[in-house]
């Protein structure tokens, strides 16, 4: 069926599930969260293969049930300024992928992942020109999908006329240009598409397509899209029932071997039609006699019922054993690409969903099933509004309960389809979905929204260094209405702000080219926006099951230097495990307002600006030192960081018995270890080289780990000089 605006087409083709939610979190009206994507979360790096009619994963049958999600790339129901179909956010495609994992999807069909041409926000607006700019939302959709263990089956094109593309633009580019008004379903229009299959300036054109999607090389993982085991399959397009077998195996060979991509290869057609047509059996037929195609797939709507709907679920039932037996005969994958979960009809129970799901699953021969279709919630806590009947949401809508009904029954079922196993979510450590404050027992509702007046910026932060946030002393920092202040010894100088007002703010004005922001996580703590210099705000779920203070929430990235501003902000949304909505700053950490250049700097005085120390650090004069002096520390947790120009960094400090384990860290990236014991005092040593790095501007943290080597008998942690290389 495939995707769509509200009203766009004559036939009700739009089905699928949404991913859901444990309903007992839900209060009337209100959102519900799921576990938030941790980005240390392993991606899987195995391929999904083929072996006869059964998928295999790490040498195992491998079966899934998912959603099909249209809009991952190019979302035709959300409009930009122009009135172009948009690129979501990251935000909404996190909100759609977390709901998936959550209901335990593991694979999901992504149409505008391929499809994507024809419109100014597509990857192809005009015959050959190319506007890198989408894959943008293409890259992050894969690379999240992949830490949820989630993979994709992605159309390439599509037999409808929808906004985000299909068949009829490569016509269109080539010559034959469309009837007014009319679309494949047309028999005239169909003619004219006809072409698509048969002219081979128009099949070249829609090869080089697939051949600039497939080669795109993810500039933050370096993997082509064609070497990316997160794709499951590429399907040769969607619903595309009237396509010749020659042409299937002409575009599947295409992929597999001039381009050389190492998924699997779906069928296009879509199987769907009723009984007695004849044309559901034919389409079917040629599928299976494909060499080139590893995957079939049908798509059931209550149409297949001739007008019956309430027989729906039946028919379905046994079209999907029919199907996988021939699928079986023919060593073909079979898999249910869309259904109408809804039926139209039925008891609120959806009992009769139940029934073809438990044949779905029952059916070793059915590799999978994807249910239309699952939307997002929007950053700003409402739903992303679609307008047909198989519209889900994650959560099911409170006031249906047919909607609750299915949520419970698709989830089961997809544990099912994963051997009974629930994949446990990964833990909170980005961007959560967001989630307004719910009646949530036994805790209190928070008090209503608020929109504080926030007060003038005051001057800014002249010279790096910590700021703390405990107090209204600071004159760099300025805060709206709703913050208190809390104390407590491990608190940064002792105390810390809170607030639980929605939108109120914290605005800082700083001088440097990188900022850190420490608060606190507890278990009534929310959702926390944070942005800098009115670019895009990042959202940062600050709930721990026990109270954690002094944790660093965000880090900016490398700035251009000069005078910054961070804003601070309590959205009052929380994760569902939460008791409340509360936000806590505890310090802000600003980096070097000058980024060190090639060659060597002393680290033992503050003098230099590049370096920022934070947490106890004291120096120490001695002949032996770089220029007679350098830094020590003995309290845990305790940074230097230093902003750097050039490809390489060497730090230097002392040996000694009494010294522990320094921690060291490039750009953010994993900390490194090493012991700065000795039996006999040593000073000016090289204790870190970095690997070999891109020539430009670095960020390197030095921590005082609080653990040491057996022999020592103290835990300090010294830093003498610092050689930069390359800059």
């Amino acid at each position: 069926m495939g995707h769509g605006l509200s009203g766009a087409r004559s036939r009700r083709r739009i089905s699928g599930l949404v991913v859901l939610i444990a309903t007992t979190l839900l209060a009337v009206g209100h959102l519900s969260t799921i576990g938030l994507l941790d980005a240390s979360a392993a991606n899987s790096s195995s391929f999904v293969t083929r072996s006869g009619n059964e998928l295999i994963l790490d040498g195992k049958q491998f079966r899934f049930s998912g959603a099909n999600m249209p809009w991952l790339g190019v979302d035709q129901d959300i409009s930009d300024a122009s009135g172009q179909p948009s690129n979501p956010t990251r935000f909404r495609i996190d909100n759609g992928l977390r709901s998936a994992a959550a209901m335990n999807a593991t694979v999901v069909r992504a149409h505008t992942l391929g499809i994507s041409t024809g419109c100014s926000n597509c990857l192809e607006p005009k015959l050959g020109v190319f506007n890198d700019k989408a894959f943008e939302s293409i890259d992050y959709a894969i690379e999240t999908a992949a830490r949820y263990n989630i993979r994709f089956i992605i159309p390439l094109t599509d037999m409808w006329s929808y906004p985000a593309g299909g068949k009829h633009n490569f016509t269109e580019w080539n010559g034959y240009p469309s009837l007014p008004g009319k679309t494949a379903r047309d028999a005239d229009q169909r003619l004219i598409e006809h072409n698509f299959y048969t002219d081979p300036k128009v099949i070249a054109s829609f090869k080089q397509y697939i051949s600039y999607l497939l080669n795109h090389v993810d500039p933050r993982t370096g993997v082509a899209l064609k070497d990316n085991p997160t794709v499951l399959a590429w399907e040769t397009g969607n619903e595309i029932w009237d396509a010749p077998p020659s042409w299937t195996e002409n575009i599947a060979s295409h992929i597999k071997t001039t381009v050389g991509a190492r998924q699997l290869v779906a069928d296009g057609i879509g199987a769907s039609g009723t009984a007695s047509s004849g044309a559901r059996v034919a389409n079917m037929g040629a599928a299976l006699r494909n060499p080139s195609v590893d995957m079939i797939s049908a798509h059931f709507y209550t149409d297949i019922a001739e007008g019956r709907d309430s027989d729906y679920f039946r028919v379905a039932s046994q079209f999907v054993a029919a199907d996988a037996a021939a699928a079986k005969a023919a060593n073909k994958v079979y898999f249910i690409g869309e259904y109408d979960w809804t039926g139209n009809s039925g008891a609120s129970d959806m009992s009769q969903l139940k029934a073809l799901l438990s044949t779905v699953a029952s059916d070793r021969n059915v590799s999978g099933d994807l249910y239309w279709t699952l939307f997002p919630y929007k950053e700003d806590g409402s739903p992303e509004v679609y307008g047909e009947r198989y519209w889900m949401l994650n959560p099911a809508k409170a006031d249906d309960s047919r909607m609750v009904a299915a949520n419970r029954a698709l989830s089961a079922h997809a544990a099912a389809m994963n051997n009974g196993v629930s994949p446990a979510l990964p833990p909170p450590s980005v961007p959560a979905t967001p989630v307004p404050p719910a009646v949530t027992a036994p805790s209190a509702p928070p008090p209503p929204p608020s929109t504080p007046t926030p007060t003038t910026p005051k001057p800014p932060l002249a010279t790096p260094g910590v700021l703390a946030t405990g107090t209204h002393n600071d004159s760099s920092l300025a805060y709206s209405d709703g913050w208190e202040t809390a104390t407590g010894s491990s608190k940064h100088n002792n105390d810390d702000h809170y607030s639980q007002t929605a939108e109120a703010t914290a605005r800082a004005t700083f001088d440097g080219r990188q900022l850190i922001a420490y608060g606190a996580t507890a278990p009534h703590h929310g959702i926390v926006g944070v942005k800098i210099d009115e670019g895009a705000e990042t959202l940062v779920d600050l709930y721990s099951a026990q109270r954690k203070d002094n944790v660093p929430f965000f880090t900016s990235a490398t700035l251009a230097n000069g005078k910054h501003t961070i804003e601070i902000r309590t959205t009052g949304l929380r994760n569902p495990r939460s008791l409340g909505t509360v936000i806590a700053v505890d310090r802000l950490d600003v980096l070097g307002s000058t980024a060190l250049p090639s060659g060597t700097v002393s680290a033992g005085s503050h003098d230099d600006s590049s370096l920022t120390y934070s947490g106890g650090w004291q120096t120490a004069d001695g002949d032996a030192k770089y220029q007679g002096g350098d830094h020590y520390s003995s309290e845990p947790d305790a940074t230097t960081r230093v902003v750097f120009v050039g490809n390489r960094i060497t730090l230097y400090g002392a040996l000694a018995p009494h010294h522990g384990n320094v921690g060291v860290s490039i750009d953010g990236g994993p900390e490194t270890t090493i012991s700065q014991y000795a039996a006999s005092r040593r000073d000016a040593v090289a204790f870190f080289t970095s690997g070999e790095l891109t020539t430009g501007t670095h960020t390197a943290e030095i921590r005082v780990t609080g653990t040491k080597a057996i022999p020592s008998s103290g835990i300090v942690v010294a830093l003498d000089r610092i050689d930069v290389a390359g800059g």
